[in-house]
């Protein structure tokens, strides 16, 4: 993909920024993010502690990419599209790696609606499209936007 050459994948996902990868959730065993590596058809599985499962997410999750494509998050809320339980935000560092849980809380439902500098996620609250905090993903540090 990254020659320009049209090619048939044989799954789905959300391909990085620099076109070289393709992730997706995975459930079995458990819940797990896979890295399809395009340029050696190999494929990295990260798995995390989580309460995360297929039955409890529904539609509420979404992979992001960072813009340098070298870690990507997993947002979700438990519960149903009428009901949210609980938000959680995660990070994945593909080159450390390392995974780190960014924000988990009740109640009040974040999307990313940014993330255009690899060190931080702007977020937005529920249907809004401005952003309302932006989190630092090296440290996890959480500041409130005028």
């Amino acid at each position: 993909l990254t020659s320009g050459e049209v090619a048939e994948l044989d799954f789905g996902g959300i391909p990085s920024p620099d076109g070289t990868m393709v992730a997706q959730m995975g459930w079995e065993p458990a819940a797990a993010i896979l890295i399809h590596h395009l340029d050696t058809n190999t494929t990295t599985t990260y798995t995390w502690e989580t309460p995360l499962e297929r039955d409890n997410v529904g539609s509420n999750m979404r992979l992001v990419w960072s813009p340098d494509s070298q870690a990507i998050a997993l947002e979700y809320a438990t519960g149903t599209c009428f009901q949210i339980d609980v938000y959680s935000l995660l990070y994945l560092d593909l080159m450390a790696g390392e995974e780190r849980t960014l924000i988990q809380q009740e109640g009040q439902v974040l999307a990313i609606v940014d993330w255009s500098t690899p060190d931080e996620i702007y977020l937005r609250e529920g249907e809004s499209s401005e952003p309302v905090e932006v989190v630092n993903v090296k440290t996890g540090e959480r500041t409130p936007l005028e």
